[in-house]
């Protein structure tokens, strides 16, 4: 019944419903931040998917060399990626790419956990990824 206890008591309270304020609006923020993180990655996947299908139906009137450089350009790859590639190749490469599956990082864990060292597994893009994935007798369909 000491006035000084209960004031203690009282700015403990206080203390205690601030602290869990804050920790309750930075949980939101994290998930607002998460939220909105996933939705830019979405919306750039599927802007890179109509890229992907509009260059399909413009390659037939492409050069090689335009060709190569438009899909270095939508891939963000460098402009010497598709060097050694025909315009059947790069073709093939845009359908693997448009094709539904399981994702390439998932493609690269399993892999990883078969053996094949992460760094290597890096440097591989989705279509070489599925043929490794087929080669070791995995499905590549969700």
């Amino acid at each position: 019944t000491d006035p000084d206890r209960l004031i203690d008591k009282d700015d403990k309270k206080q203390f205690a419903a601030e602290l869990e304020d804050l920790r309750q609006r930075k949980k939101q923020a994290r998930g607002e931040r998460n939220r909105t993180r996933i939705e830019k990655k979405a919306r750039a996947s599927a802007e890179k998917k109509l890229q992907l299908e509009a260059y399909l139906l413009k390659l037939p009137a492409m050069t090689l060399l335009q060709a190569r450089r438009f899909l270095a350009g939508i891939m963000d790859y460098s402009s010497r990626y598709f060097e050694r590639h025909t315009k059947d190749t790069l073709e093939n490469f845009v359908r693997v790419e448009l094709a539904d599956g399981i994702s390439v990082e998932k493609m690269r864990v399993i892999l990883q956990d078969i053996g094949y060292p992460y760094t290597y597994l890096w440097g591989k893009n989705k279509e070489e990824l599925t043929q490794m994935c087929h080669m070791n007798g995995i499905s590549t369909e969700k």
